[in-house]
């Protein structure tokens, strides 16, 4: 059995300015090094926005998308932003939790208006990275870099420079 928790983030947008790019990719490479932990990022384009586009019906096709490219039998967990905040500790406990269980987790990012109730009737849980609106590159990045410090902290790295849980 393996026993890698592979963390999906499945997300509306295919493209991000260099720099963001530049700071995911950092943190990928970084969770090589945490044999247990996974990540990777499938990232869905968008539907094409004009002035006289239906929103609802764009939100619903990106809804849809982002339910379809679920794996079979992960944990499924949506960044809302009036979802659970958690601190970089409890997240760690959360993603300890997984690996115990042995439940692999995609975390799905909305597109620009966001999703609508589909998919937070199909997800297990919803996590808010601030209740800031912010732009979908910085929360990327945001996303990645939190899953990292978490990882770290259950491998007692000293990345996160705070109290160890192990």
């Amino acid at each position: 059995m393996d026993n890698t928790v592979k963390i999906d983030i499945i997300t509306i947008g295919d493209k991000l300015p260099n720099w963001a790019n530049e700071a995911v990719f950092d943190y990928q490479k970084r969770f090589h090094s945490m044999a247990d932990f996974s990540l990777s990022i499938k990232a869905i384009a968008p539907k094409k926005r004009t002035k006289t586009a239906n929103i609802s019906n764009i939100v619903a096709a990106e809804s849809a998308a982002l339910i379809a490219a679920i794996p079979n039998h992960y944990h499924a967990i949506a960044l809302d932003v009036a979802g659970q905040q958690m601190s970089s500790e409890a997240l760690a406990t959360q993603l300890d939790n997984y690996h115990s269980q042995g439940d692999n987790l995609a975390i799905l990012i909305g597109g620009p208006d966001g999703f609508d109730d589909t998919v937070r009737q199909r997800v297990d849980g919803r996590w808010s990275v601030s209740r800031l609106t912010l732009p979908h590159p910085l929360v990327r990045v945001l996303i990645v870099e939190t899953l990292y410090r978490s990882v770290s902290i259950l491998h007692q790295h000293p990345y996160h420079r705070a109290s160890t849980m192990r």
